[in-house]
């Protein structure tokens, strides 16, 4: 019998739905449950590499007028996780970090866009199924 591993497909490009992503996967595998994050479509910009100083995912949709990084900051004021406070847990506590070909052509993105600095297996939706095993949940955010 295969572990459930909890996957989650995170497709969106707003900030707060990747930032609640990597809280997700960070609780589940702080739990000892196998995690996948997968990033797909417009959700690989925020693994995307750091340009003049910024990360990529400051490129993400914000919320009204608030960017992502006024959105981090305002987080942070409230003692939430900032986003690369939750990428560096995720990577240290041993999430499986994915991103989907198919986004990345879709995106007009390549593996050369993405950083360095954490590990992300390249896959499409057969290599996730595959990791999943039969016993898998599949969550999409």
């Amino acid at each position: 019998m295969h572990e459930s591993v909890l996957c989650l497909i995170t497709e969106s490009g707003r900030f707060r739905r990747v930032h609640y992503a990597l809280a997700l996967a960070s609780a589940a595998v702080s739990l000892n449950r196998p995690t996948i994050l997968f990033f797909t479509l417009s959700a690989c910009h925020a693994l995307t590499k750091t340009a003049q100083g910024i990360p990529g995912w400051h490129n993400l949709e914000g919320e009204g007028n608030d960017s992502p990084a006024v959105l981090d900051a305002d987080y942070a004021n409230k003692t939430i996780g900032r986003f690369e406070e939750l990428l560096t847990a995720c990577t240290d506590l041993g999430v499986t970090i994915m991103v989907c070909d198919m986004g990345l052509r879709a995106e007009g993105l390549t593996r050369a866009n993405l950083r360095q600095d954490i590990p992300i297996k390249n896959g499409g939706l057969a290599s996730l199924f595959h990791r999943a095993g039969p016993n898998g949940q599949i969550v999409m955010i």
